[in-house]
This record gives C-alpha cells, sequence and structure tokens, in this order.
C-alpha cells in the first residue's frame, strides 16, 4: 500500500511539474503575442497615417502586380468601383500601354 502511495505521489509531482512548464511556455508565448499585436497596431497607425497624408489615390500591390488595396478619398476618381479593381493586375487597371511605362 505504502509503494502505491509513494507512486502516485510522484506521478503527480512529475505531473505538477509538467504542468508548470507547460504554463511558463504559454506565459512566454501571451507576451509574445502582446509584443506582436502591438508592433502591429503601430506599424497599421503608421500605414494609416502615410494613406490619410496623400491627398487623391493610392494603389497597392503585391509583387506580381496584383491590386491589394486602394485608397481613394473621392471614389469618383477611379474608372470603375474600388471593389472590381481589387485581385486585378495592372495592365487590367491601367492599360496595357500604360503598365508599360512603369
Amino acid at each position: 500500500m505504502r509503494q502505491a502511495h509513494e507512486e502516485l505521489e510522484l506521478r503527480v509531482q512529475k505531473r505538477t511539474e509538467a504542468l508548470v512548464v507547460a504554463n511558463r511556455t504559454l506565459a512566454s508565448q501571451d507576451i509574445i503575442h502582446k509584443r506582436t499585436e502591438a508592433a502591429l497596431r503601430e506599424s497599421e497607425a503608421r500605414l494609416r497615417a502615410l494613406i490619410e497624408s496623400i491627398d487623391e489615390l493610392v494603389f497597392e500591390f503585391d509583387g506580381a502586380g496584383t491590386c491589394l488595396n486602394v485608397w481613394v478619398e473621392n471614389e469618383e476618381l477611379l474608372v470603375r468601383p474600388r471593389r472590381e479593381l481589387l485581385g486585378r493586375r495592372i495592365p487590367e487597371i491601367l492599360g496595357e500601354e500604360a503598365a508599360r511605362l512603369l
């Protein structure tokens, strides 16, 4: 009976140690997550301030030339509605000739 009790105590102790390690890991990950979120908020604020400082129209393209976003103060400046521009490539938006000039 004593041996069973000691084995149980040992298993409880090992499990407790494992839980302590898991809690420390989660706490560390939480700190990293909070720092990452703060950095992302700061980056978004800088981008928003930059975009808002531009008067008329800004297109955001990825490396392949696909339109990711359009910021426009007055949507009447666009030939097509903003939603129709998203996901299109530069030649589809500007035309082949104008795209070659870029």
